[in-house]
């Protein structure tokens, strides 16, 4: 296992993958980490040459500041595999689309990137179809200019982890954090009512102590559906959430809150796993460079 900071990208070498490296290529570039490409396929001569042929195309070498890209295939189950890619790899972040639109594996990504974040032990940012392709790697800077980052707040044990992981993030890209927690939409229902979570919220944000602005906001809703309201309402660019329940800190299930965010917002994801193989640092430089994209 390398000890080298690294991202892997995960792609099904449909029509988007060449969208998914784009902001892989990115993450990589602006942190000067090793990029790796990978592919599940059956037939690995036939991956391999397509897979040079779209790094090739989305990643020239002859391009000032292009990151360079090792590339990999893998067979057996998708999710199974590229996770495997990703430990042995000693990978720092896993990059995805949300689902394909063909490919060696028609219509396969979208239950494998469920079926990762079920069993991720790493940050997985997930790029949708609908964010802007990258007009050219040149227009990376197009990855810093977010808007402002987004972190739902649990109140469960790991909340703290993750708000100074999204606080990491911001303040890397010079862009606003929100931190939002979501009661049931009903005040008879179990959770904090709005007034409460904002003191909590409040508390949470003088631990952060980050070096860009932080605003609170709570409301009550459905948790995704308010979520990815409040994303397309305040500019959104990025969701930083943990993969939990909205009501605690237990392990990511089939439908959980973040993976219905997923299908409800055009807004980027990153989605933090319960473990991380590698548990987050104390050090914030080495949060930037690990967890900040």
């Amino acid at each position: 296992m390398s000890s080298i900071p690294s991202v892997v990208c995960a792609v099904d070498l449909s029509n988007r993958s060449a969208h998914v490296l784009q902001h892989a290529g990115a993450v990589a570039e602006h942190f000067r980490v090793r990029l790796i490409a990978v592919a599940v396929a059956p037939e690995e001569r036939l991956a391999s040459n397509a897979m040079a042929a779209l790094v090739q195309d989305v990643l020239p070498a002859s391009e000032p500041g292009t990151p360079e890209c090792d590339v990999r295939v893998a067979g057996g189950p998708p999710a199974a595999a590229i996770l495997r890619v990703a430990h042995d790899e000693g990978a720092d972040l896993l990059v995805m689309g949300t689902h394909g639109n063909g490919g060696f594996r028609q219509g396969s990504l979208g239950s494998t990137t469920q079926a990762v974040l079920r069993h991720a032990d790493l940050p997985v940012l997930v790029v949708p179809n609908t964010v802007s392709d990258l007009h050219s790697f040149d227009d990376r800077h197009a990855l810093r200019n977010l808007g402002s980052v987004l972190a739902p707040i649990d109140f469960g044990p790991l909340s703290r982890r993750d708000a100074r992981i999204a606080s990491g993030i911001a303040e890397t890209l010079g862009v606003p954090l929100l931190l939002v927690h979501v009661s049931p939409a009903q005040p008879a229902d179990c959770g904090l009512d709005p007034e409460s979570a904002v003191a909590q919220l409040s508390e949470l944000r003088d631990t952060v102590a980050a070096a860009t602005p932080v605003e609170i906001l709570a409301v009550r809703g459905e948790p995704a559906d308010a979520i990815a309201a409040i994303a397309s309402e305040r500019n959104v660019g990025l969701v930083v959430m943990g993969l939990r329940g909205a009501g605690g800190a237990e392990g990511p299930r089939p439908g959980s809150t973040a993976y219905r965010v997923l299908c409800t917002t055009p807004t980027m994801l990153l989605a933090l796993p319960p473990v991380l193989r590698r548990s987050a640092p104390e050090s914030k430089d080495r949060d930037r460079v690990v967890y900040a994209f």
